[in-house]
């Protein structure tokens, strides 16, 4: 620990996470650079909203646990911060190199070149991955986000994939509406900086949205926005006939690689 942050490292990446909410504050690659990531969760209220439709009513307000409970736990295969609260829980895993080196290692390699090159950080190893599991529910007329508030120059490019390509999006502006902002995330999206190695992608199990937008005093920096959950109380007309009500707890799992 290192005053209010949490900080997990290998020999690939270190992330940094407060020590109070369990929220992301930073990553960093040890082969690329760092990034700021000031995490939050955030929902939107909607009385529009349905199966196929988002129509928020204004921006997204703050979503903070009031009775957050942070634990860590060190391994030589895994480290792990969680946080359970009132508003959501998560957990962030960083995998330790000697989990690592088992997947990144040829078959054919054996010896001592093998447990040599066991201990280097191989580009695509499970050890430069940082795996963010979300953890929330949401409100009646609520939809719930998870936001990367970063320091990417918002002038470089935002990528989400369609099940075929990744494609790049526009970022938009912060006039228009945020439903005009978000495109479909079916298993990866990046923001990055123009003419610079670092960039975010986040890597999704099951489809969601996402939205990439400007913040910061001179609108400078670049967000990373994912829908995590919805709970709706009217149908949107576009063919479902029922409301999109669920009250349970949904279980999102990325993965963030800097």
């Amino acid at each position: 620990e290192d005053g209010d942050v949490i900080v997990l490292a290998n020999d690939c990446v270190s992330v940094r996470v407060d020590a109070t909410t369990g929220a992301l504050v930073s990553a960093t690659s040890k082969a690329l650079g760092s990034v700021r990531l000031d995490q939050q969760y955030r929902e939107y209220s909607t009385s529009r909203s349905g199966a196929y439709l988002f129509r928020p009513l204004g921006e997204s307000a703050l979503k903070v646990s009031s009775t957050a409970k942070v634990g860590v736990v060190r391994g030589s295969v895994v480290q792990e911060v969680r946080v359970v609260g009132d508003a959501f829980q998560q957990s962030v895993r960083l995998f330790g190199e000697a989990h690592a080196a088992s997947q990144a290692r040829p078959a054919d390699v054996r010896g001592a070149a093998g447990a040599a090159m066991g201990s280097l950080c191989v580009p695509g190893s499970i050890a430069g991955v940082i795996e963010v599991t979300h953890d929330v529910e949401a409100g009646s007329n609520k939809e719930v986000v998870t936001v990367y508030n970063t320091d990417i120059d918002a002038e470089g490019p935002f990528h989400s994939d369609n099940g075929v390509d990744m494609l790049q999006r526009p970022r938009g502006q912060s006039s228009a509406g945020v439903e005009q902002r978000y495109f479909p995330m079916n298993s990866a999206a990046s923001i990055g900086a123009s003419g610079d190695r670092v960039q975010l992608t986040v890597l999704n199990r099951q489809p969601m949205g996402v939205a990439s937008q400007r913040h910061g005093a001179s609108a400078a920096h670049a967000t990373l926005e994912i829908m995590l959950h919805r709970s709706l109380r009217q149908d949107d007309g576009r063919g479902l006939a029922q409301p999109a009500t669920d009250t349970t707890r949904t279980t999102a799992r990325t993965w963030l690689t800097v």
